[in-house]
Formats: C-alpha cells, sequence, structure tokens
C-alpha cells in the first residue's frame, strides 16, 4: 500500500537499446512511471539543469532523491568507456552529482539525556518539528556532553538541521549562540539511576555498572 514505483532503467532481452532514451521511453510506452529527465548537449545545459533540481525539483517529486545521475546517452560508447578504467563499484559511462543535505532552521525546545550501553549519557535535542525532504524530524543527536557545552546550547535557541546524506537529522549550527554560561540543560545526576555523573572524555558517563 502507498508504494509509489518509479523505474530508471530495466533488462529486456527482446529489445535492442540504442540509447538510455531509448529505456525510458520503452518504460513509458509500457505504463511504468519513470524518473524525471532530460537530454543535455552541454555542459551549461547540465548545470542549468542541476539548478532547477536544488531550487525546486527535488522538492517536488514523489521520490526521496540524494543528487541526480549524468549518463552517456548513446550505449554503444559504454564499454569503452568501462576500459578506460578499473572499478567494481560502479560503471564509468555514469557520474553522480550529490548536492549539500538539506537544512531549516527551527527552535531548540529541550535536550533529553538517553543512557548508552557503555554508561555515556547521550545528548539528542528535541526541537520544534521541521519538514526536511519529505521528512519530519523533531530530534536530532548532539553527540555528547562537550559538543553542548562548545555550542552553548539553551532552551530557545535558533538551531540549523539537516539530514545527513538525506537520511539521518545531523545538528549544523546555533544560530542565537553567546557566551551565556547557563548550563541547566546539562544534567548532574543519571537520566536512568540517579547516580552522580562524572565526566569521561567527551562525554558524561554513570559509573553504576
Amino acid at each position: 500500500k502507498y508504494v509509489n514505483f518509479v523505474a530508471y532503467q530495466c533488462k529486456c532481452p527482446a529489445q535492442d537499446f540504442k540509447t538510455e532514451y531509448d529505456i525510458i521511453n520503452f518504460l513509458k510506452l509500457n505504463f511504468f512511471s519513470v524518473v524525471d529527465y532530460r537530454i543535455v548537449n552541454s555542459i551549461k545545459d547540465l548545470e542549468n539543469f542541476y539548478d532547477e533540481y536544488l531550487t525546486d525539483l527535488r522538492d517536488h517529486w514523489v521520490y526521496e532523491t540524494d543528487g541526480i545521475v549524468i549518463s552517456i546517452n548513446n550505449r554503444s560508447l559504454h564499454e569503452s568507456i568501462n576500459k578506460k578504467g578499473v572499478t567494481d563499484h560502479h560503471d564509468l559511462f555514469n557520474l553522480a552529482l550529490k548536492p549539500p543535505s538539506q537544512s531549516k532552521i527551527t527552535t531548540l525546545l529541550d535536550i533529553t539525556w538517553e543512557v548508552s550501553r557503555h554508561g555515556n549519557i547521550i545528548p539528542v535535542g528535541n526541537v520544534k518539528p521541521i519538514n526536511i525532504g519529505g521528512a519530519q524530524i523533531q530530534n536530532v543527536t548532539l553527540n555528547n556532553y562537550e559538543n553542548v557545552v562548545k555550542l552553548k546550547l539553551k532552551k530557545g535557541d535558533d538551531v540549523e538541521i539537516s539530514r545527513s546524506n538525506e537520511v539521518i537529522p545531523f545538528f549544523v549550527a546555533n544560530h542565537t549562540s553567546n557566551n551565556s554560561t547557563d548550563n541547566n540543560l546539562i544534567p548532574k545526576e543519571c537520566p536512568s539511576c540517579g547516580s552522580t555523573l562524572y565526566k569521561h572524555g567527551v562525554h558524561l558517563k554513570c559509573m553504576n555498572a
């Protein structure tokens, strides 16, 4: 239920595909939804499409993306291009353009401190919910105690959040940081057992096994 299947490639021995466009067109003729694409004839055309992708297209497509792929349209050239280098990871006639992760500014509501299996107390920022790339973000890891101190975080701060690799919520910056020494978001006792916390490297640590 509620799945959009969007095609971009197929293997069909009965078809003699001369170009990448022929594959997309074959899929469309057989009633598949296909990825958005452009045939470009210059670097300038490519730059224009990439700019359109960054500013508009990726926010309106029905599927998540983390970039665009440039592919040599003429399939007869693919084999000779692949022979020019050695890689098991990808074909050389394709090139991926990965844009910076999308980010937005929201409000820090609080910090929840969670106990790891090693006894480290891990801070999680609770933010006013925002939508980034189709996903609603309301929690983001702050990694460790020392990071919270360095960022001078307080309730109500304007903070910038992104999605690392378009997946993991990532804390970018505190945009209202000042020289305040207010540490009321940092716990003195373990949130699980109430034991006194000790500084251990970059972490606060609970010594109660």
